[in-house]
């Protein structure tokens, strides 16, 4: 496979990213994982999970409802890894409580097999004034 020109990295990290959300908006595990590194950590204000801990208690736990993707800028590494960062606002269902969280999303990519794969989501909500938003 040839090297994606870095004009269109970012809109295939977007689309990554895009594809993340989507899975977890559609509840579709199987999409989620095909989409994760097997190193995945994701970090929350729920805590840091391993792939396995996503998937299984996270993925059961949290309802996604919406997010949005604001302000996206993308960090080379170097050929095989990215950082995406963005804003955004994202409508989920915790606990039974439906909340919407501005935060700071980063994500990490790695280039595995042609394939780039999320290694690291990293979302950090905005807090002003001791409050969040």
């Amino acid at each position: 496979m040839a090297a994606v020109p870095d004009f269109q990295l970012e809109k295939v990290i977007l689309a990554r990213e895009h594809a993340r959300n989507d899975a977890w908006q559609r509840k579709n595990r199987e999409a989620l994982d095909a989409l994760l590194d097997a190193d995945f950590i994701e970090i929350n204000v729920l805590g840091r999970f391993v792939k396995k801990e996503v998937l299984g208690v996270l993925f059961n736990a949290v309802t996604l409802h919406a997010i949005t993707v604001e302000k996206p800028q993308l960090i080379t590494l170097g050929e095989n890894a990215v950082v995406l960062t963005y804003r955004c606002r994202e409508t989920i269902t915790m606990g039974g409580e439906q909340q919407e969280i501005p935060a700071n999303v980063t994500s990490v990519y790695a280039k595995r097999d042609a394939q780039w794969k999320l290694l690291l989501w990293q979302i950090t909500p905005l807090i002003r004034s001791g409050k969040v938003g």
